[in-house]
């Protein structure tokens, strides 16, 4: 499995991914893979966050609406 799928199968499980997150799947490149995985469709929301020191971070994630629909989908297949 790639870096990105394994980066896709985290946000499909409801998971919001950093880039401290992503480094637990060896990659670096987390903004590089949401943007190829946006390019393939997947609708990937973004929020910026600030931590305790007030440094900025983006995590990624899927729509609750969207989960939903994808779960759905499963179920029906």
């Amino acid at each position: 499995m790639t870096k990105q799928q394994h980066i896709l199968n985290a946000l499909l499980d409801g998971s919001r991914m950093t880039h401290l997150k992503a480094l637990a799947y060896g990659t670096h490149r987390l903004a590089a893979h949401i943007f190829e995985l946006r390019k393939k469709g997947y609708p990937i929301q973004v929020e910026e966050s600030r931590d305790d020191n007030n440094v900025r971070y983006a995590e990624y994630f899927f729509s609750d609406t969207y989960l939903e629909n994808v779960r759905l989908s499963r179920l029906a297949a």
